[in-house]
């Protein structure tokens, strides 16, 4: 026979005894460890929330910095309609914590839309440091149209480095926007041959990318 005596104690048999709780006897480094799995494979910013939401110790442990520094652009991304003070200081925690899509997230959005230009553009180049390649290809293109200055500002060569430098990431824009550059003799030396075998790269790069989930689906179904 089993009877509840008091929260958390049951008596079993005539023997008390105390419930156990795994999940709130587990050490704080274990639940932050999943955390950072879990930060790193969301597909939206309302998973994450859901999890702040589940109760205190999730709630602050959510907020550790490891937690935020492995936060993916899927957790960070806040559409145009949900943008809020909240949102802001959510996204500034993530850059303290030193996470390069908040780097990037932030810094597009402070440059393009709060016209912030400076602040926007120091934080993607602190994402492009740490080779976020949509930030290396985005400063590539406010270089080449001298974004936030005069049209003197442009900078070509910077634009063809940061693009090389996507490219050999594997952007494919970043590959078109360098064939452009080889094609012309913006900015360097000009290939034309050099120019069109990255546009080949650039076209093979895009049909591997459309086609993979189908090879994904495939072999799940094959297997």
């Amino acid at each position: 026979m089993t009877k509840k005596l008091c929260e958390g104690e049951v008596v079993h048999h005539g023997r008390r005894r105390r419930r156990s709780d795994l999940f709130e006897s587990s050490p704080d480094e274990i639940v932050i460890s999943i955390l950072c799995n879990l930060s790193s494979t969301f597909s939206s910013s309302s998973d994450f929330v859901t999890v702040l939401l589940t109760c205190k110790r999730l709630n602050k442990l959510g907020v550790h910095p490891l937690v935020l520094s492995n936060a993916c652009s899927e957790t960070l991304a806040v559409g145009a309609k949900n943008w809020s003070d909240e949102a802001h200081r959510f996204l500034k925690l993530c850059v303290n914590a030193g996470n390069k899509e908040a780097y990037y997230t932030l810094g597009m959005i402070r440059f393009c839309c709060l016209q912030n230009r400076g602040s926007g553009a120091s934080l993607m180049v602190k994402a492009a440091i740490k080779s976020h390649v949509p930030a290396l290809y985005s400063l590539a293109l406010i270089q080449f149209n001298g974004s936030g200055g005069l049209k003197n500002d442009k900078d070509l060569r910077a634009e063809v480095a940061l693009c090389a430098r996507a490219a050999f990431l594997g952007h494919a824009d970043a590959i078109r926007e360098l064939w452009h550059c080889l094609q012309d003799g913006y900015g360097v030396r000009k290939n034309v041959e050099e120019g069109r075998r990255l546009l080949v790269q650039a076209n093979a790069h895009e049909l591997s990318c459309i086609f993979h989930p189908f090879q994904l689906n495939r072999r799940r179904h094959h297997n």
